[in-house]
């Protein structure tokens, strides 16, 4: 289900590692000194997830590559990938099954470790019913496909078809987040433990949209941030203890 390797200059190459970078200075504008995790979500989604790539295929390819008409298109990234849907639909549901599963299993373990670790996450979210509804519309809905789409479909078309590269695409995906877990916990360990965690989990997403389709991961990602959601509301709310 994969599309075929697109070589870009080093100019591009430079400019795509600049975007796949820009999450953390986002993060770093945006959480770390604004303090706010909804402007985060909205400037993350909106310039490195979209605008940024569009810009990229739209205008810097065609303008500074000679490529065919078809590989010069935004559309083209979007060949194939919801292929075989009835397939990618009911391993979807089964993956979100497990997922919430393993989510809940987790949480009751450490739990029944140490619910002082809960304690030590501060979220910069205001506990109201419309930051709850923003919070899920953007880290629920539209950050796992918007996402999906930029780390494993439209990163991965600029890099060639080997683990290492599929490694370092993977890398530059769990690195912003490294930082969203620093400025929570204010613990580099647990911002270490947490990086390695979804560094793994992204590895995980990029082989289910390889082997199954694009579905597959966008589905699996959404349970797995609806899982944070959850978390989230549910650490605000100090609920964890009656669990």
């Amino acid at each position: 289900m994969d599309s075929d390797f697109i070589k870009l200059s080093p100019r591009l190459y430079l400019i795509l590692e600049f975007i796949t970078l820009s999450p953390i200075l986002i993060v770093f504008l945006f959480f770390g000194f604004l303090n706010s995790i909804i402007w985060t979500m909205i400037f993350f989604q909106l310039l490195t997830l979209t605008l940024f790539p569009c810009f990229f295929i739209d205008i810097l390819i065609p303008k500074l590559e000679t490529f065919s008409e078809k590989e010069m298109t935004f559309l083209s990234f979007f060949v194939k990938m919801f292929k075989k849907l009835k397939s990618q639909i009911f391993k979807s549901f089964l993956l979100m099954l497990l997922i919430f599963t393993s989510v809940g299993f987790f949480y009751t373990f450490l739990f029944q470790i140490d619910p002082a670790i809960f304690l030590e996450i501060k979220i910069p979210l205001k506990k109201t019913v419309m930051n709850y509804i923003a919070l899920f519309l953007l880290l629920g809905v539209t950050n796992p496909w918007l996402e999906e789409w930029f780390w494993r479909v439209f990163l991965v078309r600029f890099y060639p078809k080997t683990e290492l590269w599929r490694l370092f695409a993977t890398l530059h995906y769990a690195s912003y987040h490294f930082f969203v877990l620093l400025f929570l916990t204010k613990e580099w360990i647990l911002a270490l433990i947490g990086f390695l965690g979804i560094f793994v989990l992204g590895r995980f997403f990029l082989f289910l949209r390889m082997k199954f389709g694009f579905m597959v991961s966008g589905m699996t990602h959404m349970a797995s941030d609806i899982c944070v959601v959850a978390m989230v509301i549910i650490i605000l709310n100090n609920e964890f203890f009656n669990f």
